[in-house]
């Protein structure tokens, strides 16, 4: 499990919310692409700035660099991949270690 990672998370305001937690919580329980929209932009350093999807591309090199592209506000293109639970929880590892 994630709850020690999730323990030394911080953002800008500090620790996580409850709310954050368990977006963070849901998604390593089951990831998938609409869950991975909806935390990769969470930040969880432990200097309060880096984000998920930072914290994957500093750990996995095969981690998209780019992410969705949108058009006038609308989603055009989407990830190319997504984090698994695994690769997920070692980026946390990384970001708040």
């Amino acid at each position: 499990m994630i709850a020690t990672e999730l323990n030394l998370a911080r953002n800008m305001l500090g620790t996580l919310s409850p709310t954050i937690r368990r977006r963070l919580e849901r998604y390593a329980a089951n990831p998938s692409v609409r869950r991975w929209d909806d935390v990769y932009c969470t930040i969880v350093g432990s200097d309060g700035r880096m984000t998920v999807w930072q914290a994957w591309i500093a750990t996995d090199p095969t981690a998209p660099r780019i992410g969705p592209t949108t058009r006038n506000g609308r989603k055009i293109k989407g990830w190319a991949s997504f984090p698994s639970a695994e690769r997920f929880r070692v980026a946390l590892e990384y970001a708040t270690h």
